[in-house]
C-alpha cells in the first residue's frame, strides 16, 4: 500500500509518480488508508464535472464530439485535450484484432523482432553477469526469456536516454530482405503464435495444460507470447538505441485506420477550437506509431516512466494517444519535473490529443489498474468470478461497455469511416500468414497486394472474440500516432 507522507528527495514529478506506482486498482481509492490521501483527490477522472476541464463547444459534424481542453501544470501555457468514449466497443475489438492479425507481425518491428543477434564477446560478458547476479536463475541463459523478463529487447523505446543508450543487436539497422536465418525462424514462430491465439480461447486452453509446461502447449504458449509482446512500432520504422529512422522500405506504411482516426479526431478538435487554435492540424500526415502493451501478468513492474518526447525533429504536430483495454494513470507533468503532474484515468476508447507547446511536456504511466480478481498469481490466468458493478465496469473497460460512456451517450469516432475501411476503400494490404520470408512481407504490404474481403473479415474477427475479449480484460493497449 502507499505510504501515508510523500516521498523525500525528489522533485515533484517523481514524487506523484511513486505514489501512483503503489496503486494496483481503483477499488482501493475507494477505502482507508488510500481514501483520505490528498494526492487521491487529484486523479482527474470525471471531465464532465472536473473544474479542471473545459468542454469545448461543438457545432455542425462535431455536435456529439464532447473534447475537454486541460491545462497543463506548471508555467508552459500548453494544453491537453481529452476526449472520453470517442471510440466505440465495434472500433476497439477492430483495431485489437488488426493489431495481432496483421500490424504485430514482420517486417514491423516490436520487443520480439527482430531477435538480438549475438555480437563478439557477448557471450563472455553475458556469463559474467550471471555470476555476478546471483539471485538469479543461471539456467536462464536464453535469449528469448531474457527479452521477455527483463533484457534489453523487452525495454520500452520511451525508456532509451539519448545520454547512456547503446546500440543493441535487436534493434539494428538490417533492412527485412537483409534478415539472419535466426530473424527468419524467430518472424515464422512469431506469426505462428500469433495467429494460434486468435483462434482459440486462451483460458481453456491454459486450463487444459494440467501443469505441464504452458509454453510447449499451444493456447497456453500462445497467450504467454502475447503476454511477452510490449510495444510494435508501425508505419516509419525507428531505431530506438541509435535514435535514427529505417529506411521507408523496411516496413509497410502506417495502417490506413489509424492514419484515418488520427487525422479525424484532429480535424474535429481543430473544428471545435476554431479561432483559438493557433497550430494547423489540418495539414499533418501521420506516418508513424507505436503500440504499447501493458500486461496483467506483467504489473506492477509494466509501466511507463516519465519522460519528454524528444525525439522527433517535429515535436510540435499533434501526437493522438488511443487507450484500449484496462484503465491508467496517466501523469500530464509541466515542461520540467518541478511542475507537480496531474493524474489522469484514462479509460478504454478515450483519446488524449497533445499539440504545440504540449508535446514537450513530461507524461508517463505510472500504473495499469487491475481487477483485485484477475491480480494473477503466478502466470494463470482467470475468469472474473462474478460480473463487475455497473460503476466498477464503467472504470474498468471504459467505452467497451455496451450503452452510456460517462452519463452520456456519445456516437463512435470512426462509427461510418470504419464501414469504409472494412469495405476495402482505402485498406492498406496485408502480409501473407505464412511470413516465411520478411521482404517478401513488406513487398506485399506495398504493392497493395491482399486486400481483405470484408465478409472474410467479419468470420474472422468473429472467431477471434475469445482472444480479444481475453486481451481486453488483462491488458492495456496505447496506440500513440
Amino acid at each position: 500500500m502507499c505510504a501515508a507522507s510523500r516521498p523525500t528527495n525528489k522533485d515533484p514529478y517523481s514524487e506523484v509518480e511513486a505514489l501512483w506506482r503503489s496503486v494496483r486498482d481503483f477499488e482501493s481509492l475507494d477505502k482507508a488508508p488510500l481514501q483520505a490521501q490528498p494526492w487521491r483527490a487529484e486523479l482527474l477522472q470525471e471531465p464532465e464535472t472536473d473544474s479542471r476541464c473545459r468542454l469545448l463547444k461543438s457545432s455542425g459534424s462535431c455536435e456529439h464530439a464532447r473534447i475537454y481542453e486541460i491545462d497543463a501544470p506548471g508555467e508552459s501555457h500548453a494544453r491537453a485535450y481529452l476526449w472520453p468514449g470517442a471510440l466505440g466497443e465495434r472500433e476497439q475489438r477492430n483495431l485489437i484484432f488488426r493489431t495481432l492479425r496483421d500490424w504485430a507481425k514482420p517486417p514491423n518491428r516490436s520487443n520480439l523482432w527482430p531477435p538480438p543477434e549475438p555480437q563478439p564477446g557477448e557471450k563472455q560478458a553475458k556469463a559474467k553477469r550471471r555470476n555476478d547476479e546471483v539471485e538469479k536463475n543461471e539456467d536462464d541463459d536464453n535469449d528469448q526469456d531474457g527479452a521477455q523478463d527483463g533484457g534489453r529487447t523487452s525495454r520500452r523505446p520511451e525508456d532509451f536516454d539519448s545520454a547512456t543508450a547503446t546500440p543493441s543487436s535487436s534493434s539494428s539497422s538490417v533492412a527485412p530482405s537483409e534478415a539472419s536465418p535466426k530473424a527468419r525462424k524467430a518472424a515464422k514462430s512469431l506469426v505462428e503464435a500469433l495467429d494460434a491465439f486468435l483462434v482459440q480461447d486462451p483460458i481453456v486452453a491454459t486450463d487444459n495444460t494440467h501443469g505441464h509446461d504452458a509454453e510447449k502447449i499451444g493456447g497456453a504458449g500462445d497467450a504467454a507470447l502475447v503476454e511477452r509482446l510490449r510495444w510494435v512500432v508501425l508505419g516509419q520504422q525507428y531505431d530506438w538505441s541509435t535514435r535514427t529512422y529505417l529506411s521507408e522500405d523496411a516496413a509497410p506504411s502506417l495502417p490506413q485506420e489509424l492514419r484515418l482516426l488520427a487525422s479525424e479526431a484532429c480535424k474535429r478538435l481543430q473544428q471545435q477550437l476554431g479561432d483559438e487554435n493557433l497550430i494547423d492540424m489540418s495539414s499533418t500526415v501521420f506516418d508513424a506509431a507505436i503500440c504499447n502493451f501493458y500486461h496483467a501478468a506483467r504489473r506492477p513492474s509494466d509501466r511507463l516512466g516519465g519522460h519528454r518526447d524528444d525525439v522527433e525533429a517535429d515535436a510540435v504536430s499533434p501526437l493522438v494517444t488511443v487507450s484500449l483495454g484496462l484503465p491508467c494513470v496517466f501523469l500530464l507533468g509541466g515542461a520540467t519535473r518541478e511542475a507537480r503532474p496531474i493524474p489522469l484515468l484514462l479509460r478504454s476508447g478515450t483519446l488524449l490529443i497533445l499539440a504545440g507547446q504540449a508535446r514537450h511536456l513530461y507524461h508517463g504511466v505510472p500504473t495499469v489498474l487491475v481487477p483485485p480478481q484477475l491480480q494473477l498469481k503466478g502466470r494463470s490466468p482467470k475468469r472474473l468470478k462474478s460480473a463487475l458493478p455497473p460503476r466498477l465496469a464503467a472504470i474498468y473497460r471504459g467505452s467497451a461497455i455496451p450503452g452510456e460512456v460517462g452519463g452520456l451517450e456519445v456516437p463512435s469516432l470512426l462509427d461510418d469511416s470504419a464501414k469504409h475501411i472494412r469495405c476495402g476503400e482505402g485498406t492498406d494490404a496485408r502480409a501473407s500468414l505464412e511470413v516465411l520470408d520478411a521482404a517478401d512481407a513488406a513487398v506485399k504490404f506495398r504493392d497493395g497486394t491482399g486486400v481483405d474481403d470484408s465478409n472474410d473479415e467479419n468470420a474472422a474477427e468473429s472467431s477471434s472474440a475469445e482472444a480479444i475479449d481475453w486481451l481486453l480484460a488483462r491488458a492495456r493497449m496505447s496506440f500513440s500516432i
